[in-house]
Formats: structure tokens, C-alpha cells, sequence
């Protein structure tokens, strides 16, 4: 172990050292690692990369609830670059410059129990292979990120997942790009978007689940053609809903709407005639040809691209076909479509919105449901406790 403490005459000085400290430890001691760091405040950058932290040599940096770090620098105040296996936990990081943790490449990286605040990014993550759709197995675990200038965490790539953390405060809580993500037991809030991805008809197969949003002036905004999303199991209120813009093949299912303006929009920006329109579906196809969607994997993986191609061989719009919006509860305004869509093109089945689904107190945001209610008849699968109640 090593047991890190700060330099109040020099508080650049102990992160400045620690890559030196760990290469040293590596020397003389094989297998895992720990660097433990001793209460105070710490000054960045510290940059970490493969040589600190492998497979065979993993690393974990501990610190605790009076453990500071802070950076006067225009750079993150951590950078973990192509390091793997490394476990970061137990830190606060304070107003830095530039983004309070970057993990770029890599693999197995985990951020975990870590407080931000004052920063322009919270965390940013990224990972893995799109072309090949190889995961990185990142983790953003059980953190807190406050009042960030313009995003708390941003992932992307392929295999980050975000999970049991609190975003709250700034401009968007998390913004998506790649494939194969999970945001999973969240609860954000007070923010001008919760969850933001778009821009690429290939980049599918992210799962949000199981998360509460709220006070935001969109919860889940799948802009800019953004397509092949799950969105399960979630807890909206006091907020737009979720918005699709042009998007193909997401799921909506058995999420929670209350008091939501509208609960789910729709538009079909993608077959209106405008050149600003063909000029986008011309730019999107650039990205959309470099990923070969119509060759394994992708092909494999997301065969509704075959008809995105066909869409664009034909030199036709692109509607927004395969959006499927089944088995959730809605108290207040529904699903809004604009022109050129009409509802007819979207799935809406099963779903509960009419009348009072039996909420503990809708007033109080209580969103629990008594054993026997009606919407259980109609498919609806229990959501966790933890994310129907308020707190």
C-alpha cells in the first residue's frame, strides 16, 4: 500500500509524485495495488495510464469523505488514459478548471462514490471499439456531481455504464454517444436536460432504466435522429417527458408519467422536404456508412439499419418508423406528434392513461402503487421502490 498525504507548502506535489510512487511499487510488488490518501486537499492534475494499472497489476485509489482535490490548470483535474482494472473511490473534487475526471480508453475503469462540483464537465468516459462494438466495461457507480457548468458526465464509445448516482444542478446531466450503454438507477434533476444523445443512426442499443427525473425541461431528449434506445421502467415528473426527434426503434415501456408536458413528443423532421433536412440526412449518412451497418456486427446486432439503407438508396425521407410506446402509466398530457408525422406511424399499445392509476400521493410525488392496482392487469411490471418515493 501506499499512503499518500498532502503538502500544504507544496500541494501540487503529492499527485505530481504519485505516478512515480506507483511505477516504484510495481517494482517490488506484484498483483493489486492501493494507494490510500490520507484526509486534506490535494492539487492536480494527477494523469494515470497503462503502466500504472493493467489486468495483471490492478489499482485502486481510496480516499474519503474529507479528501479534497482541486486543479488551478485548463486540463481534468484526473486523467486515466488506456489504464485498466483501475478503481478511483471516495474523493471530492472541487472547482476545477476544465472536467473533474477523464477516463479515455481502457478498459474495467471504475468511478466510484465520488462528489463534484464547480466543474465544467463532471466526468467524462469514454471506451471500447464501435466498430467492432467492443466493449470497455466502464463504471460510473454511485456519484454525486453538482452545479456543472455544462455537463455532469458525458460517455461514449461502447459499455459505460452510469449506475446509482445523483446529478443535480448545471446544464445536462448526462450525454450519450456510442453503443451499448446503461444509465441505471439514477435520480437527476434540476438541470436543462437529464439525458441527451443524437447525431448518428448507428448508435444504438443504450438502456436507460430504472431512474427518477425530474425538474428538468427535458428528462430524455433523443435528438437529432438519435434511434434504438430502451427507455424502461423510469420515473418522470414535473417535466417534458421523453422527446424524439426523427429517431427510429426506440422501446418506451413501463415508465411512470406524472404531471409531464407532454409525456412523450414526437416528430418526423426527418421527412420534411426543407434543404436544411436533406442536408443533415446527407451529413448523418457519412457516419452511418463508416460504421458498415449493413456487415457484422452491426448487421447482427441492429438489423432495423437494413432499413435506413433502403431509405437512402431510394433517396427517400427517413419517417420514424419502430418506436414502440406500450405498458406505461400517464397522469396528465400523453404523446404529442407533429406534422409531418401522425400517430398512426408509432406503436402505442397497452398502456394506462386514463383516470387514477392509484398513487400513495400524486401531490407529494409518491408514486407507489398498492398491491391489486388495475395497471398490473394491463401488463404493467412493478417498478423498485427506492425510485417511487420522493427523497
Amino acid at each position: 500500500m501506499i499512503t499518500l498525504e498532502p503538502n500544504t507548502s507544496d500541494p501540487g506535489a503529492p499527485l505530481r509524485d504519485l505516478p512515480a510512487l506507483i511505477q516504484d511499487a510495481r517494482i517490488s510488488h506484484a498483483g493489486p495495488l492501493t494507494v490510500a490518501l490520507s484526509p486534506g486537499q490535494y492539487t492536480g492534475p494527477l494523469n494515470l495510464e497503462a503502466s500504472h494499472a493493467s489486468e495483471a497489476k490492478p489499482l485502486s485509489i481510496v480516499g474519503g469523505p474529507d479528501v479534497t482535490l482541486t486543479s488551478s490548470v485548463e486540463d481534468a483535474v484526473i486523467t486515466i488514459r488506456n489504464a485498466s482494472h483501475l478503481t478511483l473511490s471516495g474523493v471530492q473534487i472541487v472547482d476545477g478548471e476544465e472536467d473533474g475526471i477523464r477516463v479515455d480508453a481502457g478498459t474495467h475503469v471504475t468511478i466510484q462514490d465520488v462528489t463534484i462540483r464547480g466543474v465544467r464537465t463532471g466526468i467524462t468516459v469514454s471506451g471500447g471499439d464501435r466498430a467492432v462494438l467492443e466493449r470497455c466495461d466502464h463504471r460510473i457507480d454511485s456519484c454525486t456531481v453538482m452545479d456543472s457548468g455544462e455537463v455532469a458526465v458525458a460517455i461514449s464509445g461502447v459499455g459505460v455504464s452510469v449506475t446509482g448516482s445523483r446529478l443535480q444542478g448545471g446544464g445536462t446531466g448526462i450525454t450519450v454517444s456510442g453503443n451499448e450503454h446503461t444509465v441505471q438507477n439514477n435520480r437527476i434533476h434540476d438541470l436543462d436536460r437529464a439525458i441527451r444523445m443524437g447525431g448518428d443512426w448507428t448508435e444504438r442499443g443504450t438502456l436507460i432504466r430504472h431512474n427518477r427525473i425530474h425538474h428538468t425541461k427535458v428528462a430524455i431528449d433523443l435528438d437529432d435522429f438519435a434511434s434504438g434506445a430502451a427507455i424502461q421502467s423510469n420515473v418522470f415528473h414535473d417535466t417534458a417527458g421523453v422527446r424524439v426527434a426523427g429517431g427510429r426503434n426506440h422501446r418506451i415501456t413501463n415508465n411512470i408519467f406524472a404531471d409531464c408536458l407532454p409525456a412523450i413528443e414526437v416528430d418526423a423532421r426527418g421527412m420534411d422536404e426543407s434543404e436544411t433536412t436533406k442536408a443533415r440526412l446527407t451529413e448523418l449518412r457519412e457516419s452511418f456508412d463508416r460504421m458498415n451497418p449493413l456487415d457484422p456486427p452491426y448487421s447482427i446486432r441492429y438489423p432495423d439499419l437494413r432499413e435506413v439503407a433502403a431509405y437512402y438508396h431510394h433517396v427517400l425521407g427517413i419517417p420514424p418508423e419502430g418506436n414502440l410506446i406500450n405498458r406505461n402509466i400517464c397522469v396528465g398530457d400523453w404523446v404529442s406528434v407533429h406534422e409531418p408525422g401522425e400517430p398512426k406511424i408509432l406503436a402505442i399499445q397497452g398502456n394506462f392513461t386514463d383516470g387514477d392509476p392509484g398513487f400513495a400521493d400524486l401531490s407529494s410525488r409518491d408514486l407507489r402503487l398498492p398491491e391489486d392496482a388495475e395497471v398490473y392487469e394491463l401488463g404493467f411490471h412493478p417498478l423498485p421502490v427506492d425510485i417511487l418515493k420522493r427523497n
